[in-house]
């Protein structure tokens, strides 16, 4: 950003701290009412990879109510390496459906790592995680499997699998 003569330190201020949300906006992208956050550049490069995992999102049971007033209002966040991708939000439900595919590049050297699951409550303000839980990639083949994943508080229920091939 140029300087500008006469230009106050609390605008030069702001001025930095927009150029800062727009410069992590870019890592952000939606789609099918969910997100997709990229951690950095190499995170768009994964999720370019021809190796896909594919994980559809069911359902949840028995998740803990952290809402004072009402229900928790849940959604899933899947995460492997580089790349973030979150489900849409279901309001006031503590048995959520969503039947949401989230599809994530990874590469061979990620075959040794986990993916991890996160449920969260959508909150003003501040979300509150309901539970987590890791799966090994290793486990998810080229043929549809369904995980009943336990959480502390309640399950979460997903179809997973793998297309394509890993580049060589």
């Amino acid at each position: 950003m140029a300087e500008k003569a006469g230009m106050s330190t609390g605008t030069k201020i702001a001025m930095g701290v927009a150029g800062a949300v727009g410069a992590a906006v870019i890592g952000a992208a939606t789609f099918g009412g969910g997100y997709v956050i990229y951690k950095n550049v190499k995170g768009k490069q994964q999720d370019a990879s021809p190796l896909q995992l594919h994980i559809l999102v069911k359902n949840a049971k028995n998740l803990k109510d952290e809402d004072t007033f009402g229900e928790s209002d849940p959604y899933v966040v899947v995460e492997v390496d580089d790349v973030k991708k979150r489900t849409k939000t279901v309001e006031n439900n503590h048995s959520p459906t969503w039947n949401e595919e989230l599809t994530i590049g990874v590469f061979e050297e990620h075959m040794d790592t986990n993916i991890v699951f996160g449920v969260w409550d959508d909150d003003h303000g501040s979300d509150e995680e309901l539970g987590d839980v890791f799966v090994p990639l290793s486990g998810v083949t080229h043929s549809k499997k369904d995980f009943d994943l336990g959480m502390k508080h309640g399950s979460l229920h997903v179809t997973m699998w793998l297309s394509g091939q890993a580049d060589k």
